[in-house]
Formats: C-alpha cells, structure tokens, sequence
C-alpha cells in the first residue's frame, strides 16, 4: 500500500502544479472591484511568518515560514529535536529547515506526523534523510489509521481535489489582490517529500524521547487519524488543526471527507483537563491558555 500511496501523493501534486501552471496562463475578461474589511484584515495576522518560542520552554511554534501555508512545532531536548509537522512539500520543508537551524543545531530524532492530510507530511525529506529514518536514528509516528486515511481521502479524489482547492484558496491571484479565505499563509504546491511512518500508535501513549517527557492522545477531529503531544514537564499541549480561532471546517470545499465535531470537542476537553496547559495548534497564531 505504500508505494501506491507515494504514487497517489506524487500525482496529487503534480495535479496541483499543472492546475497552478494552466490557470496563470489563462486570461480573464473581467475584472472586480474588492474591499477588504477591517475584520477580514485582521484575521489574515493569524497567519504571518513569525516564530513564537512557548513560555521559557525550549518549545517553539514555527509559523507560515517564507509565506508558506503551514506550521511546524520544534521541541528541544537534551539528545536531538523533535518536529510536530514537517509541511506541504520538500520546499516547505527546506523553509522549516532554515528556521530550525536558527535555533539549534541538533539532528531531529523525531518527527510526528499529527494526522494524513497532505499539507503535514510532505516536508519530511528536506528535514531528515531516508537513510537516518532506515538505520532508526529518525523514527517517524503517527496513529495507526494514517496510511489507510491517506489512500480513503485522497486516492481517487485526490486530482479533483486539487483542482478544487486551487480556484478556493486563491493562491494564483496576485498578492496585491489581497485575497484570502479564512486559513493559512499564501504559498502552496511543490514535491511531495513524504517518508512513510516508522512507528504508530494504536492508543493513547507515554514516551520519553530525546529526554523529553511526551503523551501522544488521540482527538480525531480534523481527521480520523489527529493526535496530539502533551508535554506535562512544560504543561504545554499541542493539538494541530483541532484549535483555531474559527468555526471547524466540517466540510470541505474542495470535497474531503467529513469531519467529527465531537473530535474537535474532545481535543478542547483534553486540554483543559491538562489545568493549567498552554495549548498550541497548526491553525494558531499565538499560543492560548486552557483553564
């Protein structure tokens, strides 16, 4: 199934790309008046290239690097780093990359992969290579639904996706037609880098990794497959797509499956009976306090 899935994943973007490639050569005839409220503005700072370290924690939430749609977390321990996320693409992920080494030069030891939509996984080979993840010097997790998730959501809809998403998030206008619809940085497309996961989780689980205290929990929302990390030494929760400053997506418009509205509650719940954490998502702009 994983070859089939690196194929799937190397069509989809290269459907994205020629999508991209077809619509900048097109011409349109007419034109629109915009306006921009003040609202609108202000809901397009969540997603401005920034990094914010959490707390005084050796934690840091990379965000929208370079203008690239996503996240990534970094966790320092005392032996390597650890990567909550590695992007939408090797090019994302070699954005991610510089920013990490602004900040340490330790080797990732370990990587999580929080749940199978594509723009969290396809990074991973700008930031680690095949060999370190062959020898176990770099495990990758995630749970144990994710491959299957992957080939159900985006195998045989994957192209018709991504068309889909290219005319939705208006990343071929301009930038100074100042479009955005509700989420994420600008910058989207590039090659797939995804290295298939070493090691899954079938329940909620404690590891100690790089000398860091972790609990990996199930929450299911934004997809079957979301987990998060829980870092009870820092008090800090990470919970991916689960948390933002919005109304969940339940459905897509582009056509992916829908989602459980219980699993984003019950990644709320979650961190708040972690009293007293500081919860941080993919969506985020700046971490927020459960209490």
């Amino acid at each position: 199934m994983t070859k089939r899935l690196i194929t799937n994943l190397a069509l989809l973007m290269l459907m994205m790309g020629s999508t991209l490639l077809w619509a900048k050569e097109a011409k349109s005839p007419d034109t629109v008046e915009r306006s921009f409220p003040p609202y609108f503005l202000e809901h397009k700072k969540y997603f401005e290239p920034k990094v914010y370290k959490i707390g005084n924690y050796p934690v840091w939430s990379i965000n929208n690097t370079d203008d690239w749609a996503v996240n990534t977390i970094l966790i320092e321990g005392d032996e390597g780093l650890i990567v909550y996320d590695t992007g939408l693409s090797r090019e994302n992920g070699t954005a991610f990359m510089k920013e990490i080494r602004k900040l340490s030069d330790k080797p990732i030891v370990a990587i999580f992969y929080s749940h199978h939509h594509p723009d969290h996984y396809n990074g991973t080979d700008a930031m680690v290579s095949l060999e370190d993840v062959r020898s176990g010097k770099t495990k990758l997790y995630a749970w144990d639904n994710f491959e299957t998730g992957i080939e159900n959501e985006f195998g045989a809809t994957g192209p018709s996706q991504a068309i889909r998403a290219g005319y939705y998030i208006g990343s071929l206008l301009p930038k100074e037609d100042n479009h955005h619809h509700g989420c994420c940085g600008p910058k989207y497309g590039g090659a797939s880098g995804y290295i298939p996961p070493t090691d899954t989780f079938s329940e909620d689980t404690d590891l100690v990794i790089a000398g860091v205290k972790l609990r990996a929990f199930l929450t299911g929302g934004e997809a079957a497959s979301e987990f998060g990390l829980y870092l009870p030494d820092y008090k800090i929760a990470i919970v991916a797509d689960e948390m933002f400053p919005s109304v969940p997506n339940l459905y897509t418009l582009r056509g992916a499956k829908f989602r459980d509205a219980n699993g984003y509650v019950r990644a709320m719940f979650q961190c708040v009976t972690f009293s007293g954490t500081t919860a941080t998502g993919w969506l985020q702009k700046r971490p927020g306090t459960a209490t």
